[in-house]
């Protein structure tokens, strides 16, 4: 199983969140738990939220190596600037 995606290790939290939530996970982390250690979830990041795509390339060749993929996207959060 592979994530796929800047926000897979990334903790985001909505407008909805406490400030200090007492407990979060992010998206990999929260896969391997629920797998659990003799199951492996491999991660890349493939793009930022800036214009680089470098890495995209390594992503897609995880994706394409593994039986089931989740793509993480989607914005920055409710605290960082936008243009």
């Amino acid at each position: 199983m592979s994530v796929v995606g800047p926000n897979g290790k990334a903790m985001r939290l909505g407008g909805y969140s406490p400030d200090n939530p007492k407990y979060y996970i992010n998206i990999v982390e929260g896969i391997q738990n629920y797998l659990g250690s003799d199951r492996e979830v491999s991660f890349e990041e493939g793009c930022d939220f800036t214009d680089s795509t470098a890495n995209i390339p390594k992503a897609v060749a995880l994706a394409e190596s593994s039986d089931i993929t989740i793509v993480a996207i989607g914005g920055i959060g409710r605290n960082l600037p936008r243009e």
